[in-house]
């Protein structure tokens, strides 16, 4: 069975398994993801059949997600034992998943998804590895389509799990992706090699589960005995188009009209959400009702109007362009709760991703990006805020929310020495009702940012690389268009 073309490329055939050869690096170290079940037991005895030939040095990092207790230290053991059976060095770790997910407010399943490439981040740094291989398969391919399809997605979505992505810094390989399961299981008798069964992934209360036992068979048995194939093809057209989409809107100014009503629609959607994105606004203006609401805005027939987007934001029709407003300051009284237990721990957040602080009022959002953001502090107590962090100083560590304590001390970015936050807070003439509880961002004992004053000096970033942008801000739905 040929794997599909386009961004997944031609496979080579090697020791029975048609391993993207294109992925891998060339006399480079691979840290190979390895979980003890068939597809990474597959991509490991793959890979070190091919090592000689491409000059790969491997070493095998392995995680126990703290959920399956015995079953799991079964796992590790049997890594360990083919990790040595093959004279591999073995990095192994554990998580605490189930405490993450709480923590975090995530699922289970983002949770280990999160923990097990924070570990894998670390596990490639620590071994000097040019990149880490994970053995997802042409069936994971086709479940993450159907997934995004029964979710909702566009293009990128559609695109589902790329061949090869950067993770803070590092590649992530994906050779297996034209690869499929029966495939891997007829390698492995072949060898007559065992490997781990992970009893959760036949529990259908997961959905992912659902579409792997359920509804895949029923479209492979009824309508396309080829469906994995199909949708892992349908993934690898999604993408390329997807780029050259992204390419043939580049050089637009979607707030020049003439320019934006030429477009066809799918050009003018992409240029839309590529001009929010890039003037900073929050995801929730991206979504498929706000963009619907600003092309309605466009089609008016002359005039000034206006178009209340999420958070604040809002897009003004001013005869021939269109102008991006931020949100107004407003003080963060109202966003400050009434009970104050309520802050008094920590509040972890999602990096990269969106944490909704229900308790405060406030949603986080982090994303990684170039640059760094330009916009001079107001003073705290004032939302929206805006700061650009290290990520390069983050290395994976996590970040917090908690309210700020007599006594904190930061060290400014910018200033000697360090300062007291309630001096911070008396400079700035923050009213005291403002500085009652006021959220400070933390990694581990240390204060990172004082959101509206100055980040920490030590987190100061370089424009030139890829950075942790956060926005702070209060939260709106997405509303009609406003008479000017």
């Amino acid at each position: 069975m040929n794997a599909p073309r386009g961004s997944v490329g031609r496979p080579v055939r090697f020791a029975g398994l048609p391993l993207d050869r294109r992925l891998l690096p060339r006399g480079g170290r691979l840290l190979v993801a390895v979980s003890g079940g068939a597809d990474s037991t597959a991509l490991l005895l793959a890979l070190h059949d091919l090592a000689p030939a491409l000059k790969l040095r491997l070493s095998v990092a392995h995680l126990n997600h703290g959920l399956r207790g015995a079953a799991a230290a079964a796992d590790a053991n049997f890594v360990k034992r083919l990790a040595q059976s093959l004279s591999l060095p073995l990095i192994s770790g554990r998580a605490r998943v189930a405490e993450r997910a709480r923590r975090r407010q995530l699922s289970l399943e983002m949770a280990a998804r999160e923990a097990r490439y924070d570990f894998l981040v670390r596990a490639a740094r620590r071994v000097g590895a040019d990149a880490i291989a994970t053995a997802h398969t042409l069936d994971d391919q086709a479940e993450t389509v159907l997934l995004r399809l029964l979710r909702g997605a566009g293009t990128t979505g559609l695109g589902g799990i790329a061949p090869a992505v950067k993770l803070q810094g590092v590649r992530v390989l994906r050779p297996l992706l034209g690869v499929s399961r029966a495939q891997i299981e007829r390698f492995l008798r072949a060898r007559g090699q065992a490997w781990r069964e992970d009893a959760s992934n036949h529990d259908t209360a997961m959905l992912r589960n659902r579409v792997r036992h359920e509804l895949l068979p029923l479209l492979e048995s009824r309508f396309n005995p080829r469906i994995r194939e199909t949708l892992a093809r349908t993934a690898a057209i999604a993408r390329d188009e997807d780029a050259l989409l992204d390419g043939a809107v580049a050089a637009d100014d979607p707030g020049d009209l003439a320019n934006l009503t030429r477009l066809p629609v799918a050009l003018r959607r992409r240029a839309l959400r590529r001009w929010l994105i890039e003037t900073g606004a929050p995801p929730e203006t991206v979504a498929f009702d706000c963009l619907a609401g600003i092309e309605r805005l466009t089609a008016t027939s002359r005039g000034t109007r206006r178009l209340a987007l999420a958070a604040g934001w809002s897009v003004e029709r001013r005869y021939d362009r269109l102008i991006l407003h931020r949100p107004t300051l407003t003080p963060a009284r109202s966003s400050i709760p009434r009970n104050l237990e309520a802050i008094r721990g920590l509040w972890a957040l999602r990096v990269p991703g969106l944490t909704r602080l229900d308790g405060l009022g406030l949603i986080v959002t982090m994303r990684l990006a170039a640059g760094v953001a330009r916009e001079r502090p107001v003073r705290p107590g004032v939302w929206p805020v805006r700061a650009t962090l290290s990520e390069r100083v983050r290395a994976g560590r996590a970040l917090a929310l908690r309210a700020w304590r007599p006594g904190d001390r930061m060290r400014p970015f910018g200033l000697r020495g360090t300062r007291k936050l309630q001096d911070i807070f008396t400079d700035a003439k923050t009213p005291r009702i403002e500085r009652a509880g006021f959220p400070v961002m933390v990694c581990g004992d240390e204060i990172v940012w004082a959101p509206g004053y100055r980040i920490a000096a030590a987190w100061a970033a370089d424009e030139h690389e890829r950075n942790l942008q956060v926005v702070i801000r209060k939260h709106a739905p997405c509303s009609g268009v406003i008479d000017a």
